[in-house]
């Protein structure tokens, strides 16, 4: 059994050194480290070899880092037994990643097993914010046990998956017979979670399993990231039928839907009776206030750093950065609705 590294990378020379180091680093490293070059137009290739990484180069691929995925597994000569790690070139691995994964596949049943994603270090509060929203992320994972994305920051998968998968395509699962990774998909972690998981395999993220990714440097930057994300999941379920698999993200679509509107009319019903009458707070409703404060609060406070401890803390700055993601979230329904495909814009190219 070996471990093979796929990393897809569009001119990221500015971070994919860090990412090989973290791999060349762990106490399980890689067999093989593979930067998989996708129209890159900077120095990523000749990094990653002067890093004692393979280069392997897309031809003609417009699918984005799906289609660049598919031409690499294809390359590349895995058999069943071995492990594939595909892991983003803006990701580093932490130490613990690979042993833990390594520890976890002992089980037959487990297919898969990705990674808890956290932020590097903080400068601007948009950073924070985003920190603290990957916090309770992690807590989630920790208190649940639930996977709900194998995430594309990093996750090890076993090869005998991937060549069901690819031979599953549309049959069992949607997709073009032959690729592992749906083309068409906006969001390929995803989509690839419902796939495993419709073949009958199970997943997991330990904690241990740690990565650090970037953030989003600007609102602008995260308002398209998550339109992507959000309106990718939309679609993606659009396309698999009702199982005992999707149930679960269909209900959680369905609540978080009714959440957002909910929380929409609260405001506004607020706002009105605050015009006609004053505002006058009821004790029952400060009560409630202080419930909801002492749970952001809390489910922020394990490895956090203090600044983002103390934005928990007022509470007020975060609310408005999850209104900003409700927003964010109803415009990714417009799109859908309106039958509007949403771009895969890359950081890059946004920000320059």
């Amino acid at each position: 059994m070996s471990i093979v590294a796929l990393l897809p990378a569009h001119d990221e020379e500015r971070s994919i050194e860090s990412s090989i180091r973290s791999l060349r680093s762990s106490a399980s490293s890689p067999h093989r480290v593979v930067v998989v070059c996708d129209n890159c137009t900077d120095r990523t290739a000749e990094i990653a070899r002067a890093c004692g990484a393979e280069v392997f180069l897309t031809q003609d691929n417009r699918a984005r880092k799906a289609g660049a995925l598919n031409q690499a597994l294809r390359a590349v000569d895995f058999g069943d037994d071995d492990l594939l790690l595909i892991m983003d070139a803006d990701t580093t691995l932490g130490p613990e990643f690979l042993p833990t994964a390594l520890e976890r596949l002992r089980d037959p049943s487990i297919g898969a097993v990705g990674a808890v994603f956290g932020a590097g270090p903080t400068t601007s509060l948009l950073e924070t914010f985003q920190a603290c929203e990957w916090s309770r992320y992690r807590e989630q994972l920790r208190s649940t046990g639930k996977v709900w994305v194998l995430s594309g920051t990093a996750a090890l998968i076993r090869g005998k998956v991937l060549r069901q998968l690819s031979e599953a395509r549309g049959d069992t699962v949607p997709g073009v017979r032959g690729d592992v990774y749906r083309t068409d998909a906006l969001t390929e972690d995803f989509e690839i979670t419902l796939a495993i998981k419709t073949l009958g395999w199970k997943l997991c993220s330990p904690i241990r399993c740690s990565t650090t990714t970037e953030t989003m440097p600007t609102w602008q930057d995260l308002w398209r990231q998550r339109l992507r994300w959000y309106a990718g999941a939309i679609e993606t379920l659009k396309t698999y039928p009702v199982s005992r698999v999707t149930i679960r993200y269909f209900l959680q679509q369905a609540l978080l839907l009714l959440g957002v509107i909910g929380m929409s009319l609260y405001l506004l019903a607020t706002v009105l009776n605050t015009a006609l009458f004053g505002f006058h707070p009821h004790p029952a409703w400060l009560l409630l206030g202080l419930v909801f404060w002492a749970e952001r609060v809390g489910t922020a406070w394990r490895g956090s750093t203090v600044r983002q401890r103390f934005l928990s803390a007022l509470f007020l700055p975060e609310f408005c950065y999850a209104l900003f993601l409700q927003a964010v979230y109803l415009a990714s329904w417009y799109q859908v609705l309106r039958s509007r495909r949403v771009e895969w814009t890359h950081l890059k190219e946004v920000t320059a």
